[in-house]
């Protein structure tokens, strides 16, 4: 009977912490190289002409002008683009402020001036100021200040995490080591699932505030909240980093801990992939430096089609994996591209619950 027991409050606590981390999806990504495509989701960015301050699309990224509202051209991203990808989403830009402009945005999602979330470059014209609001049916939350200044022609990388309320984000220099913590956070009552968002727009206000002089190399909203291991990552891989056509989106999310033992893997296949090379190992190394001519022991299903891949047998208690997909092309290149190394943890054996040890069923 003890050990019944114990096994049942062992699962029941397992279900209840479920498996650490559901991995963001990359929804859409613009990255202005010449055009407004976005390249995942499909939904193209509109430059509006408004007059003459115009927006300037290079090769390499967007620029707007700014000054009045009225007369400077902007950025606008399809109506519903960020509700409709739920509660947890992140936005992600690698940007620069040219010159200063009044209570200029970097982003501003929303409708009207009583129902909106932003990041702005700088409060009022003040350089060393700057503002993250969310103004909402639920809610009004404010932060002042916690990322000034964003250097003039200096390129940034700027992330904002949206997780079920909270609200987090991260900022600095594009050319530093690290992107470091985060420089501010709040909870809002308001959910981003509701929100009315048909002014989606980079670079202009819902209120008569200046248009932004500011450029954009690369634009990325996540379905999901990155982690900062994960902001990290994208941050030394720069806003270039990102290949169309690797695995992402792992299953369990990277790093992920507590998987269970009979865990199936699975990601999202890379854009021109046919196949799926699948290698599996608890050493990274090896997973990392293991191809098909040299398979290492950790190759564990070659020119597969599915994106889904279920070990044989159970895996180990508490021991971390390393694995890593590589997409192969169709014939007749068949190129394979080398895919990220992610990891996770398995459960533990056992499972302290309050003053009682749970054992799993070994």
């Amino acid at each position: 009977m003890c050990r019944k027991l114990l096994y049942l409050i062992a699962v029941s606590f397992v279900l209840a912490m479920g498996v650490d981390g559901q991995a963001a999806e990359l929804a859409h990504r613009w990255s202005f190289n010449g055009d407004l495509t976005d390249s995942v989701g499909g939904q193209d960015a509109v430059i509006v002409d408004l007059g003459a301050s115009n927006a300037i699309l290079s090769d390499t990224e967007i620029t707007l002008t700014g000054g009045g509202k009225g007369t400077s051209d902007y950025i606008d991203l399809a109506d519903g683009i960020v509700s409709s990808l739920g509660d947890a989403v992140t936005f992600e830009a690698w940007a620069t402020q040219i010159t200063v402009q009044n209570w200029s945005r970097i982003f501003d999602f929303g409708t009207s001036t009583t129902e909106n979330v932003f990041m702005s470059w700088t409060s009022a014209t003040t350089l060393d100021a700057d503002r993250v609001e969310w103004v909402g049916p639920s809610d009004s939350d404010t932060l002042d200040n916690t990322n000034a200044p964003y250097t003039l022609g200096v390129e940034f990388h700027i992330v904002c995490v949206f997780d079920n309320g909270s609200v987090t984000w991260y900022t600095g220099p594009a050319t530093s080591d690290t992107l470091g913590e985060a420089k501010g956070s709040f909870q809002s009552a308001n959910k981003l699932s509701e929100l009315n968002d048909t002014n989606n727009w980079l670079g202009r206000s819902q209120w008569e505030d200046s248009t932004a002089n500011a450029s954009w190399n690369e634009v990325r909203l996540w379905k999901g909240a990155l982690t900062p291991d994960e902001i990290e990552k994208y941050h030394r891989m720069g806003p270039d980093g990102i290949n169309p056509n690797i695995a992402v989106a792992p299953s369990p999310a990277d790093g992920a801990t507590d998987v269970p033992r009979e865990v199936s893997l699975g990601w999202d296949a890379g854009e021109s992939a046919a196949t799926h090379d699948v290698y599996l190992g608890t050493s990274f190394a090896d997973v990392d430096a293991a191809i098909r001519g040299n398979a290492l022991g950790v190759l564990v299903s070659q020119g597969q089609a599915g994106t889904t891949y279920t070990p044989p047998v159970r895996l180990e208690f508490e021991t971390t994996y390393y694995w890593r997909i590589d997409e192969v092309n169709a014939a007749p290149d068949n190129t394979v591209f080398k895919g990220e190394v992610w990891s996770f943890t398995t459960e533990p054996f056992t499972y302290p619950v309050a003053n009682i040890i749970a054992t799993s069923n070994a």
